[in-house]
């Protein structure tokens, strides 16, 4: 299938993996390995760390809006490249102070840099793939869980041989390895223009282009469709917690998280592929009923440790929603020229309702003394977000 593509459109799409695997891959997609290990060292409790998690995505939130218009407004090698230096920074301050207030700066520069993460690789295999966009963002986002695949168990290792600072330093330096060809491949070449809302490749999804009214009733069920994956994406932060909470050792916790990662890169290779043959909504309405899979083995077959392992499985593809389903979403919802104005606004509004769920997150496993009730909250707003769906599709007879 590759063979049609030209020469540079093949270089693009190399570019965007090494970029999207440099940006999520390495550092974000090993933070609950990480963290474990930083708040087992540091003796820090869970509501600790869930406030991490939570300033992460408050500063997501407050800056995604912003972002998103700068990123259209300016070089894109340029923002793409300080984002991946964001990641980096961001961690290297764990290195230098975990344990004191330098710990919530980590938070801010890490959310800040990934605020965007789900529009700039897709925006530019739009414009590249314009005819097959789904399959080559599904390649290229997949880079980022083949990164997690690839970095959890070495994580793992490098921690339990020379500490998690050491562990931190030398993935940080393999990041900035891969993100310079990335970026360059990927944003260093004026894309074509986008293309006209009237082509009948763009035409056959987009019925709400030009039509405010449609696109005001469509905007509240999609934001509560996305806030979905938004919301149950946050268990993969304690996986590793989750794993040793049940009895198991930290070696199965990485393992988990291996799998979620495998997950990931399957599940966007499916998603973007699906999203092409059968279209963004039903691919959507599919991944919510897998993520619930997922969670009932999560909550009823946690003894059961190859069920655990189904489970991870199954729960990566939920990258699938918030990397992919949110762009090929607003364009198909909004139009190419609707959606760099939307995929702020969920963005932001995604983030910040994810702020306020993280920072429940330890609370209530404090309060509790286990994973259940999020997991339980989660399998509901599967159910919920998978209905929200079907008004949208009826109103653009999709």
């Amino acid at each position: 299938m590759l063979k049609k593509y030209s020469r540079d459109q093949l270089l693009v799409l190399i570019g965007a993996c090494l970029a999207q695997c440099a940006l999520l891959g390495i550092l974000v997609n090993c933070v609950s390995v990480l963290l474990g290990a930083v708040s087992a060292d540091l003796a820090m409790d869970m509501t600790r760390v869930s406030a991490y998690h939570t300033l992460k995505s408050i500063a997501s939130a407050v800056s995604a809006a912003f972002l998103t218009t700068l990123f259209f407004r300016i070089n894109k090698a340029v923002f793409m490249g300080t984002c991946i230096g964001g990641i980096v920074v961001g961690h290297l301050l764990l290195v230098v102070g975990a344990g004191s207030w330098i710990w919530w700066v980590s938070a801010v520069v890490i959310g800040l840099a990934y605020s965007t993460c789900g529009i700039c690789v897709p925006y530019i295999l739009g414009l590249w793939f314009p005819k097959n966009a789904g399959f080559a963002t599904g390649i290229a986002l997949a880079f980022s869980g083949i990164g997690g695949v690839l970095f959890n168990p070495i994580a793992s290792r490098l921690i339990t041989a020379y500490g998690w600072r050491s562990a931190i330093l030398i993935m940080s330096v393999i990041t900035a390895v891969i993100a310079v060809p990335g970026v360059l491949l990927a944003f260093g070449k004026k894309p074509p223009a986008p293309p006209h809302e009237t082509d009948t490749q763009v035409k056959k999804v987009t019925l709400s282009a030009g039509r405010p009214d449609l696109a005001k009733k469509i905007f509240p069920l999609w934001q509560f469709a996305l806030a979905c994956g938004t919301i149950v994406v946050m268990f993969n932060n304690y996986i590793s917690s989750y794993a040793t909470d049940l009895g198991y050792a930290l070696e199965t916790g990485a393992t988990l998280a291996s799998l979620v990662m495998a997950g990931n890169v399957l599940g966007k290779l499916l998603f973007g592929a699906a999203c092409d043959r059968f279209g963004v909504w039903k691919t959507t309405q599919t991944n919510f009923a897998i993520l619930a899979v997922a969670m009932v083995c999560y909550l009823f077959f946690s003894d059961f440790l190859p069920a655990l392992y189904l489970a991870s499985l199954l729960f990566g593809s939920v990258y699938g929603i918030n990397m992919i389903a949110i762009s090929r979403g607003c364009i198909a919802a909004y139009g190419h020229e609707g959606s760099k104005k939307y995929l702020g606004l969920h963005t932001g509004i995604g983030s910040g309702l994810g702020a306020v769920c993280s920072f429940l997150v330890g609370p209530l496993y404090d309060a509790t003394g286990s994973f259940n009730a999020l997991l339980g909250i989660n399998l509901a707003m599967l159910c919920l977000s998978f209905f929200a769906v079907v008004p949208i599709r009826k109103m653009l007879k999709n």
